[in-house]
């Protein structure tokens, strides 16, 4: 993890979450947190170490080590391009950078919302919450 104090430190166990950092002072947590970003429903920016150029999108997948021992992350990026295959070594950091799309929406959240509005008397529908409430 960096040693930037304006960033939150993720515990052990808690899944990663929005302004979190990791980077190569730490190399078993940066990849333990490129790995939590396959499941991370939000963008991630990924620093370079080859070209010290950022990228964002979003990962869905991160591939075992092939033959030669090089693994890949592959992500989708913010911007519209195509598909970007990452190898693992490269990454000197990463960032946790967008709004997980289904924190706190859960089903049972959801529930508890609806019963909430329901007994205040508020018109409570089954019509799910809008994905852009950042």
């Amino acid at each position: 993890m960096s040693d930037d104090s304006s960033r939150p430190a993720a515990s052990p166990g808690t899944p990663p979450r929005r302004g979190l950092r990791f980077d190569d002072s730490d190399p078993p947590r940066l990849r333990a947190a490129i790995h939590a970003a396959v499941e991370y429903r939000g963008d991630v920016t990924i620093t370079r170490h080859s070209t010290g150029l950022t990228i964002a999108g979003f990962v869905f997948d991160c591939s075992a080590a092939d033959d030669d021992g090089s693994a890949l992350v592959r992500l989708l990026p913010a911007d519209g391009g195509a598909r970007i295959a990452v190898p693992l070594d490269d990454i000197t950091a990463l960032d946790f950078t967008g709004a997980d799309a289904a924190e706190g929406k859960s089903f049972h959240a959801w529930v508890k919302k609806y019963i909430e509005k329901k007994r205040a008397g508020e018109p409570a529908n089954i019509e799910a919450a809008p994905l852009d409430d950042d």
